[in-house]
């Protein structure tokens, strides 16, 4: 069994601890595959939830999608901001001028964040 499907602290696997702040788009075979292929998305993941919450929205439920290509699969954090005074575009550069810019090295090409607006057509 895959070190990502045994327990870990707090007596839950890393794809449980996830879906608590993420929904998934793929199976959870995919998504474990993804983080033994690269350890180090675990960690960015949880630790991009906060920044998410204080600079996207405070109270978001984004999706991780995966994107499977020859040379692996890279998952796309996909998080829904609605219109308004303040564009989704700017809260999204806010977050990654805050947050993702100091810690994309660590993903090592495996993990993008992106938005779409909630509320468009």
């Amino acid at each position: 069994m895959p070190a990502i499907l045994d327990e870990t602290a707090k007596g839950t696997t890393m794809l449980e601890q996830l879906r608590v702040h993420y929904a998934f788009t793929c199976s959870d075979a995919i998504m474990a595959d993804a983080l033994v292929e690269q350890p180090g998305l675990f960690p960015l993941l949880r630790e991009a939830v906060e920044p998410m919450r204080r600079d996207l929205t405070r109270f978001p439920y984004p999706k991780i999608q995966a994107l499977q290509s020859d040379e692996g699969t890279i998952l796309r954090v996909l998080v829904q901001l609605p219109s308004g005074p303040e564009p989704p575009s700017a809260r999204m550069r806010r977050f990654k001028n805050n947050w993702w810019v100091k810690n994309c090295h660590r993903a090592d090409a495996g993990l993008v964040f992106d938005y779409e607006i909630a509320d468009g057509l």
